[in-house]
């Protein structure tokens, strides 16, 4: 596995990964690495809003077929609040 040395955390950062680390039972350098995986493995803003157009189409043919209509202006308010 490769190292990293890291200078310069800020001291409030420091105190947030080491409280972390303690709350999950694993050392400093462990918190860190999760960490790092999880921001890597965070969707893209291109991502999330490829993910929210899908889920936004799937709503609408869902709306289509439902008896009970939603209004355009309902749909295009939930999709403003969705990307902001």
């Amino acid at each position: 596995m490769a190292s990293v040395t890291v200078k310069g955390i800020p001291e409030h950062l420091h105190t947030v990964l080491k409280l972390r680390a303690k709350a999950s039972r694993r050392s400093l350098n462990q918190e860190i690495v999760v960490a790092l995986e999880q921001y890597v493995r965070r969707p893209t803003d291109e991502e999330r809003f490829e993910t929210l157009d899908a889920e936004l189409a799937h709503f609408a043919t869902i709306r289509s077929l439902s008896r009970k209509k939603v209004s355009n202006d309902f749909i295009d308010r939930a999709r403003k609040e969705g990307r902001s």
